[in-house]
């Protein structure tokens, strides 16, 4: 995931939108949840 700022995440899951919250939730590799921002959010690549 790119951020507004440039930012760059790599997560272990693959992001999934919570609507109601306005956040992409996902796993990271240490295994734990976490959460972003949607509106921070500029791209999301899926790694092969």
């Amino acid at each position: 995931m790119t951020l507004r700022d440039g930012r760059e995440f790599i997560a272990a899951s693959e992001p999934v939108m919570q609507r109601k919250t306005g956040y992409y939730r996902y796993k990271t590799f240490q295994g734990r949840d976490a959460l972003i921002r949607a509106e921070e959010v500029i791209l999301i690549e899926r790694n092969s």
